[in-house]
């Protein structure tokens, strides 16, 4: 039994879970000996990373192919994972449109807030509640963003879904912990991930700060949701970042800021 196993039980979900963070926390937490649920839209990508955790390390896995933007999902994930008893829960799985408010299709924005929060929350709540009532232990780790501090003018919608993950983190992180119940947010800042090079309305490539591995900050955060800290910050830049707008800075100067960044990464067509 590993201190992982010992802490959050031998089951993890990790939602997003086919590529770039959420893959990466898939393949820690099997290293570590948990057996791992994953979840995401492209079965495919899930299939192979299930191959490789049980060859390289030994463990379980169930895979369910879900897509986290369409209203309903909880039913189905309760469904598929009655019968384990699931520890610790990493809910990673999280996108939105960028670009100017009313140079994008509204309704991405609805699934954007499906994805970053409608699900999030009920899926929260569902393994919370069961961790409070059967366990009294287990964990949580909420993948916010280091936009979540202001609004984010071209991200608008993207930053306040995270703002909402950070703030039901740091709120559960104090309700829970008298339970030997583990919350944590993550705010990480540019990571090399798929999405950071390949979307079609924004470059994230020309961001003035280099990006970190998502090797990196998975283990910063894992690290950090063992000692039970409420917010994770992965890097010394994006500390600094976030000590300047939070504590120098307004909120008014950190959203003037980010419109000046984000205006000048968001492709032509999507600005005004």
């Amino acid at each position: 039994m590993t201190k992982w196993t010992q802490q959050f039980g031998e089951w993890a979900l990790v939602t997003g879970a086919s590529s770039g963070i959420g893959a990466e926390f898939a393949r820690q937490l099997a290293s570590a000996g948990m057996n791992v649920v994953l979840l995401a839209r492209r079965r495919n990508r899930l299939e192979d990373l299930s191959k490789a955790l049980a060859a390289k390390f030994g463990v379980e896995t169930l895979i369910i192919e879900l897509d986290l933007s369409k209203e309903g999902c909880i039913k189905n994930i309760a469904n598929e994972t009655k019968n384990i008893d699931i520890g610790l829960v990493i809910s990673n799985a999280g996108d939105g449109a960028m670009g100017g408010f009313l140079k994008q299709d509204v309704n991405k924005f609805v699934s954007a807030i499906n994805l970053n929060i409608s699900n999030p929350v009920q899926l929260a709540h569902h393994f919370l509640k069961l961790m409070y009532d059967k366990q009294k232990k287990g964990g949580y780790l909420f993948v916010s963003s280091g936009v979540a501090v202001a609004g984010a003018p071209y991200i608008g919608d993207y930053s306040a879904t995270k703002a909402y993950q950070l703030n039901l983190g740091q709120a559960l992180h104090y309700e829970l912990a008298s339970y030997n119940i583990k919350v944590t947010v993550l705010m990480p800042g540019p990571t090399r991930t798929e999405a950071y090079s390949g979307r079609d309305d924004i470059d994230f490539s020309k961001m003035p700060m280099p990006p970190m591995t998502v090797e990196r900050v998975v283990k910063v955060a894992l690290n950090g949701l063992m000692k039970n800290k409420a917010v994770v910050i992965p890097g010394g830049m994006n500390k600094v970042m976030d000590f300047m707008t939070r504590r120098i800075m307004s909120r008014k100067m950190t959203s003037k800021m980010f419109g000046f960044l984000m205006k000048g990464l968001v492709f032509p067509k999507y600005r005004y």
